[in-house]
């Protein structure tokens, strides 16, 4: 079974976040980034830590 992921960066607030919950709602895997440790972390707790990774990053 293979399933599909996606790499979100400026995930932790607006436009970024509606992506991360709209692919994390159909089935994907979601890398969670930006530089808001703290967003990124609530946001992870909200989609449910294990169908995300995050990290903090500066792009």
């Amino acid at each position: 079974m293979s399933r599909k992921s996606v790499f979100i960066t400026g995930a932790a607030a607006g436009i970024g976040r509606a992506i991360a919950k709209l692919f994390a709602a159909n089935g994907f895997f979601v890398g969670l980034y930006d530089v808001d440790e703290t967003g990124l972390k609530a946001l992870a707790r909200e989609l449910g830590e294990h169908h995300t990774y995050s990290g903090r990053l500066d792009v």
